[in-house]
C-alpha cells in the first residue's frame, strides 16, 4: 500500500470509526496494564483465582440470561425494533440473575467445595447483579454501534476501567482485602457504566412504543434463531474459553488458577483492544454488506491477511520473551504466570485473527453449523486438560493440550467462514 492509498484509506468512515473505538479501548486498557505491577506486588495469586472464578462465572452465564436477542439488536432495518430489543434483553437479563442468586443461595455450600474455596466466599452472591450489569451493557454498547454513536462506547470504556481501576488499587493500599478489593473492582466498573448507559438511554428506550408486547413478541420469533441455536453456541464458546479457570481451580488450587488469570488478563486486554474495536465497526460494515447481498468472503479474506501482518512480529517477540518480562515487571513470584502465557501465546494469535469475524453466523442466520462444532471444542478441551491432571498431574502439561487443541479447532472455523461467506446470498 503506498503513501496516497494509506491517506485516501484514513480518511473513510470505517478508520474513523475504528481510531474512535481504538482510543477509547487504548486509554481503557492502559490504565489496568499500568497499576499491573503494584496490584501484583499487594494481591496474591489466590486472590487473583478467586477473582478469575467471580469473573468467568458470570461471564459465562451472561450468555444465558437474554437468550443472545441482545446481538439481534444490531439486525432490525427499523430503529424502533432494536428499542424494542433492548427492552426485552433487560428484562431478561433480571429475571435469570434472580435465578441465579436463588441457586447459588440453595448450593452455596457445594460451590465451595467444587472449586476449592476455603472459608467464606459470600461475595459469589454478587455473580447475580453482576450477570444483570453485563448484559445491560452489552445490549446498551450494540444499540450504540447500530446507531454509529462509537465515541459514546468509546468513553464507556474509559470510564468503566478508571472506575474499576481507581477502587482495586485504592482497597488493596488502604485495606488489604483480599480477593474482595479485585471483585469489588470488577463490580464498581460495572455499575459505573450501568449508570453511564442509563443516562444516555433513558429517555430513548422508555418510549411508549417499546412496550407493544404483541409488536416485541413478533419480534422475538423472528430471530428465534438466536435462542434456539446463539445461545448454545455462545454459552459453549464462553465455556470453552473460560475452561482453564474452572479447571484448574478444581484440578488443582486457587494459586495456580491464579497464575493463568493474571497472565492471561494481562495479555488478552491490549490484544482485545484492536480486535474487539476492529470487530464492533465490521459487525456494522458486514451487516450493511448483508443487506445489499453483496459478496462477504472479500471483505473478510482482506482482514484475516491484514490482520495476520499486524501481530505476527509481536507475538513471536512475546513468545520469546514473556516469561522474564514477567519476572521483571512483576516479581519473581510471577515467573510460573509468564510461562503459562508462553504456552497458550498460539492459541490466542489464532483467537486474536478470528475475533472479528465470530459474528459471521449470527449475521447468516447460520449458528445451528456452529452447534456441534463449539461442542466438540469443549469437549476436547476439557479432555486435554483433565489428560494434563489425570495422567500428569501438571498444569503446564494441562495448558499445553488447551492450546494446541484451540489453535486446531480455529483453523477449522476459519474454513467454516469461508464455506459460509464465499457466495452472495441469491447464490445459496
Amino acid at each position: 500500500m503506498n503513501i496516497s492509498q494509506i491517506k485516501k484509506f484514513t480518511k473513510t468512515e470505517f478508520f474513523r470509526n475504528v481510531a474512535v473505538l481504538f482510543s477509547g479501548s487504548t486509554l481503557a486498557q492502559a490504565i489496568p496494564l499500568l497499576i499491573s505491577p503494584i496490584l501484583s506486588r499487594i494481591y496474591l495469586p489466590a486472590d487473583f483465582g478467586e477473582q478469575s472464578l467471580f469473573v468467568s462465572t458470570y461471564t459465562v452465564l451472561t450468555i444465558i440470561a437474554c437468550l443472545r436477542y441482545d446481538v439481534a439488536i444490531m439486525l432490525p432495518k427499523r430503529e424502533q425494533q432494536a428499542r424494542q430489543l433492548v427492552v426485552s434483553t433487560v428484562s431478561l437479563s433480571f429475571i435469570f440473575s434472580m435465578i441465579v442468586l436463588i441457586i447459588i443461595s440453595l448450593f452455596y455450600n457445594q460451590i465451595l467445595e467444587i472449586f476449592n474455596l476455603s472459608g467464606s466466599a459470600y461475595w459469589l452472591y454478587l455473580v447475580s447483579i453482576s450477570i444483570f450489569l453485563k448484559n445491560f451493557i452489552q445490549s446498551s454498547i450494540y444499540f450504540q454501534n447500530r446507531k454509529k454513536n462509537f465515541k459514546i462506547v468509546a468513553k464507556s470504556k474509559v470510564y468503566q476501567t478508571l472506575m474499576a481501576s481507581t477502587v482495586t488499587l485504592t482497597a488493596g493500599l488502604l485495606w488489604n482485602p483480599g480477593s474482595l478489593g479485585l471483585i469489588g473492582g470488577k463490580i464498581s466498573g460495572l455499575l459505573q457504566n450501568f449508570s453511564y448507559f442509563t443516562i444516555k438511554q433513558f429517555r430513548e428506550l422508555l418510549k411508549r412504543e417499546n412496550y407493544n408486547f404483541k409488536r416485541i413478541r413478533v419480534l422475538l420469533r423472528r430471530y428465534k434463531f438466536f435462542p434456539y441455536f446463539s445461545v448454545a453456541n455462545g454459552f459453549l464458546n464462553t465455556l470453552s474459553v473460560q475452561l482453564p479457570v474452572f479447571l484448574l481451580l478444581s484440578f488443582y488450587d486457587t494459586v495456580i488458577a491464579g497464575f493463568y488469570a493474571f497472565g492471561y488478563r494481562l495479555i488478552i486486554m491490549p490484544l482485545n483492544l484492536v480486535s474487539q474495536s476492529i470487530k464492533d465497526v465490521y459487525f456494522q460494515k458486514i451487516t450493511e454488506f448483508h443487506n445489499e447481498n453483496k459478496r462477504l468472503w472479500p471483505i473478510i479474506r482482506k482482514s484475516y491477511l491484514s490482520l495476520i501482518k499486524i501481530v505476527i512480529a509481536p507475538f513471536l517477540a512475546l513468545f520469546f520473551l514473556i516469561p522474564p518480562l514477567f519476572t521483571i515487571v512483576f516479581g519473581e513470584n510471577w515467573t510460573t504466570s509468564g510461562e503459562y502465557i508462553q504456552i497458550i501465546l498460539p492459541w490466542l494469535f489464532m483467537l486474536f485473527i478470528n475475533t472479528p469475524m465470530n459474528t459471521i453466523p449470527a449475521i447468516l442466520n447460520k449458528q445451528h453449523f456452529l452447534l456441534i462444532y463449539n461442542f466438540f471444542l469443549v469437549i476436547f478441551r476439557f479432555v486435554g486438560l483433565y489428560i494434563g491432571y489425570a495422567i500428569f498431574n501438571d498444569a503446564y502439561i494441562s495448558l499445553l493440550l488447551f492450546s494446541g487443541i484451540g489453535v486446531i479447532f480455529n483453523i477449522i472455523f476459519i474454513i467454516i467462514v469461508y464455506f459460509l461467506t464465499r457466495k452472495k446470498l441469491n447464490e445459496n
